[in-house]
């Protein structure tokens, strides 16, 4: 068996980074929680900035309800998401530690790292609460942005 000389070993409580001259271990980086409250404030708030810009509103998107509706399964989600996210840090810590030994395809350890990481990357996929809070996060940034901008003259929220 043949150790595999690691060019890139970045292992932090948020932040995961791993790969060789030809190959990429991992390459993840934790998500931010985002304060379902908060995004309600920021969303009225926006409202009322677009209001007084004389933007015309347009409730198209139903944002408000979406966040209302998904504060309980994207809270649930994440927890689960960041015990997944310490679990990994903590497995590639230690797999790293021993050292990655080629051929890969036989290491059973490292099969059980990608099988969660391969869950990580899952509860990123747009039908998962995660992602669909993130995608709210991002429009509203947009909206923002579109607001302070001179020529918007209606947005969709």
């Amino acid at each position: 068996m043949t150790q595999i000389t690691l060019e890139n070993t970045i292992i932090e409580k948020d932040r995961l980074k791993i790969n060789c001259e030809h190959t990429s271990f991992v390459d993840l980086e934790r998500f931010t929680r985002v304060d379902s409250f908060a995004l309600l404030r920021r969303y009225q708030a926006l409202v009322k900035e677009a209001k007084a810009a004389g933007v015309a509103v347009k409730y198209t998107q139903r944002y408000k309800r979406r966040i209302h509706d998904l504060t309980e399964a994207y809270d649930d989600a994440f927890d689960l998401y960041t015990q997944r996210f310490d679990q990994l840090v903590k497995r590639w810590k230690a797999k790293i530690d021993k050292g990655l030994f080629a051929p890969l395809s036989e290491d059973n350890e490292l099969n059980s790292i990608y099988s969660l990481q391969n869950e990580i990357v899952a509860m990123d996929y747009r039908s998962e609460p995660i992602s669909q809070m993130n995608d709210i996060v991002t429009s509203l940034n947009n909206i923002e942005a579109a607001i302070q901008s001179e020529d918007c003259v209606k947005i969709a929220m």
